[in-house]
């Protein structure tokens, strides 16, 4: 479920192309406002996820202290792949099956079942609803326009 944020915001075009015109770091730019990205959506997560945390016999059977402690994905680094596209993953991951069953629990939270669990609203909008979403436009835009002044310095 490790969703993969982008930069997205009105603007962010031609904010990018003027950081690259003025000879800027578009590259670390894009970097810092990816782990940005990261550790908003992480924090966000992370007070959504508190229910689930140990000790935790498990909130309708389903979640356990593991989905908690291993899988909130805010520690994996961007990946680029090519010089015009880099992502991030944020929200849960089974970390390449380190954490499968806390990952397995987590999929049940986000998404429901077909036993009648449905998901929690608290954790879907932790990664991708509106207030995180404009947290990290907000973010995202902060750090581009940083780069972009630095740029403009030198």
């Amino acid at each position: 479920m490790a969703t993969k944020m982008s930069l997205e915001f009105t603007g962010f075009a031609d904010l990018a192309q003027a950081i690259d015109r003025a000879e800027g770091d578009l590259h670390g730019a894009v970097t810092e406002a990816l782990e940005a990205t990261q550790a908003v959506v992480t924090e966000q997560l992370k007070v959504a996820a508190a229910p689930y945390k140990n000790p935790n016999t498990g909130l309708k059977g389903y979640a356990q202290g593991a989905m908690y402690e291993s899988i909130i994905d805010g520690d994996m680094p961007v990946q680029w792949s090519g010089p015009n596209w880099a992502e991030i993953p944020v929200g849960f991951s089974s970390k390449h099956g380190q954490t499968l069953a806390g990952y397995i629990h987590s999929r049940f939270i986000y998404y429901g079942n077909n036993k009648g669990m449905k998901p929690d609203t608290r954790i879907v909008n932790a990664i991708t609803g509106p207030t995180t979403k404009k947290k990290v436009h907000q973010k995202q835009e902060e750090i581009l326009q940083k780069y972009l002044d630095l740029a403009r310095e030198k």
